[in-house]
């Protein structure tokens, strides 16, 4: 059991369970770290170092009178370790693992024995009225030498030439050499408002914690930032992400940012068409899963890498890679997953659950419920909706098991709601190739999803209906279907000869305009009063009839659902 956690993970180690645990009793934690003696877990990792600097930068300390200001010092921490991982030159650990440091008492060399690094950066954060105060050190953990030291008082205002400054003495003190664009991205400010960094900081700081209140508090507090500077890029684009993942996030989220899942979504597409004016890593890095939910596979790729060539360091690009590669380069997939592994020890448990993914689809079932199973060892996260699992202990002839897992995982994400279809699935979960859509579904099917095997479309490219198709499907002509989650509830879809679309269910009536933009259908719809435009794709079910209205399946960037057109 040790001997595969470790082979999962190298630097997994008792010192460094002991200074991330979660246990608020020392004495649980103590039961825990002597039974990972007895099963033989080290006491230190052995892992070698990358092969160019590497560096943690760990939370300054907030030293202001006000305690409020945590905040500014997390701002801070967070902007220098963003900076940094804009030089492809050095390695730099994320910020999600550099916290679990943070109000911990620490010891350099074991920091960064624990994050494998050779250099940390440590410091503090004073703020008084209009003036800061930084004090920041450069040390090198083999020696626990300083390397450099140093003191910057300055007005608030000029608090990006201090973050600059810091940035460009390490790349002096550990001789990196910056390329042409790197020193461009360095040199680039994203406002001159300090009032609005004010702003973005703190909304920032409360996304992080994930909560629904926070995210309700963050939402006003970026928003205002936005008004403050309508180009701040980094604002809009944590905007975006807010609303995109908000969406995401349960019952609670959408409740508190007073929204439906679908609002989110496509609020999220807002903020980020606004974002993607002056990009940053993270647009590119939800233009990429807006792609995805296209079915865009390529624009999808192109995204995440332009996150990563924005920002070398940042594990987000690749564990956006693994994602788009699972079903295509599963073994690249992988190397994706364990990179972005490595610059976030902390998210271990994405890393596995993308690696066990991939393996699914290579058809190496014992090794993908060995990773799957191991995201909840390693985090109290439950991966609500995950179909993988289920369909994977059903290959293994286990279906006790499949229909267990099926029931408490692949369920809980559609609480109060019917199973979703196949072609619901496919689409969420990225699913490209067919016969990969083949092997999830059916797997699916043998743990309870209640479909037919192999009678479903696959949304696959031949099953895609061109544009000329689309247009004979649309201009005069009403669809309807029946909404999968809640199949008692019929819905009906008119185009007009003059580009309007009526919408209606139940007594719900909605007017909005349509057209085409090149190959693409699209709808212009008005979300919380902002005109907004999502592209349908449209498939052909060749195993729908008339009568169950499920002979054609619409697609959108948050939805996916059958359809017949009506008879006159």
């Amino acid at each position: 059991s040790a001997a595969k956690a470790l082979e999962l993970q190298p630097n997994l180690s008792v010192s460094l369970i002991r200074k991330v645990s979660q246990y608020k009793n020392p004495a649980h934690t103590q039961y825990l770290l002597n039974a990972m003696r007895k099963a033989g877990f080290p006491d230190k990792p052995s892992l070698p170092l990358p092969d160019k600097p590497s560096i943690a930068v760990l939370p300054f300390a907030n030293m202001s009178d006000d305690k409020e200001q945590e905040y500014f010092a997390d701002g801070i921490t967070d902007d220098l370790i963003t900076a940094i991982s804009k030089i492809s030159g050095i390695f730099v650990i994320s910020r999600n693992s550099v916290f679990t440091f943070k109000g911990k008492p620490i010891r350099i060399q074991q920091v960064a024995k624990e994050l494998n690094v050779s250099y940390v950066l440590e410091g503090s954060v004073r703020r008084a009225g209009a003036t800061i105060r930084v004090n920041a050190q450069l040390i090198d953990a083999s020696t626990d030498h300083h390397l450099w030291a140093e003191p910057y008082d300055a007005p608030i205002e000029d608090i990006f030439s201090v973050q600059d400054n810091i940035t460009r003495k390490i790349v002096s003190a550990l001789s990196v050499k910056l390329t042409d664009k790197e020193q461009g991205l360095l040199a680039s400010t994203e406002t001159q408002n300090i009032q609005a960094y004010d702003l973005f900081l703190k909304g920032k700081n409360l996304i992080w914690q994930r909560t629904p209140e926070s995210y309700a508090e963050a939402l006003i507090l970026l928003k205002k930032a936005i008004e403050l500077d309508p180009d701040y890029s980094r604002a809009y684009a944590e905007l975006a992400g807010l609303y995109w993942w908000g969406a995401t996030y349960g019952a609670q989220f959408l409740k508190k940012l007073n929204i439906g899942y679908s609002t989110g979504r496509w609020l999220g597409m807002h903020y980020l068409n606004l974002a993607m004016k002056n990009p940053t890593p993270k647009a590119h890095q939800i233009a990429m899963h807006v792609a995805l939910a296209r079915r865009q596979f390529k624009v999808a790729a192109e995204e995440a890498q332009k996150a990563i060539e924005l920002s070398p360091n940042d594990s987000a690009g690749y564990a956006s890679l693994t994602y788009i590669y699972k079903n295509t380069q599963p073994e690249k997939a992988i190397s994706y997953a364990k990179m972005a592994a490595k610059l976030d020890p902390q998210s271990l448990w994405d890393s596995l659950y993308k690696q066990g993914q991939a393996y699914f689809l290579m058809k190496n079932y014992e090794k993908a419920v060995e990773f799957l199973e191991r995201v909840g060892i390693n985090t109290s996260r439950i991966i609500k909706g995950d179909a993988f699992l289920p369909a994977a202990y059903a290959y293994l002839g286990r279906d006790q098991k499949a229909r267990q897992i099926y029931k408490t995982l692949f369920l809980k994400a559609f609480e109060g709601m019917s199973p979703p279809i196949p072609e619901h699935t496919i689409h969420i979960f990225g699913i490209q190739e067919p016969e990969m859509a083949t092997l999830l579904i059916n797997g699916l099917i043998k743990a309870g999803l209640p479909a037919q095997t192999d009678k479903y479309c696959r949304l696959s490219e031949d099953e895609k209906l061109s544009v000329e198709e689309v247009k004979k499907l649309v201009f005069g002509k009403t669809w309807t279907g029946y909404f999968w989650f809640y199949p008692d509830i019929q819905w009906w879809s008119s185009f007009s000869k003059d580009g309007i679309n009526i919408f209606k269910y139940g007594n719900k009536k909605f007017q909005r305009e349509f057209g085409f933009e090149g190959d693409k259908l699209y709808v212009l719809i008005d979300v919380k009063g902002q005109k907004l435009k999502t592209y349908w794709s449209l498939y052909r079910n060749k195993y729908g009839n008339y009568e169950q209205k499920n002979e054609y399946v619409l697609l959108h960037e948050t939805y996916a659902g059958r359809f017949s057109v009506q008879k006159k």
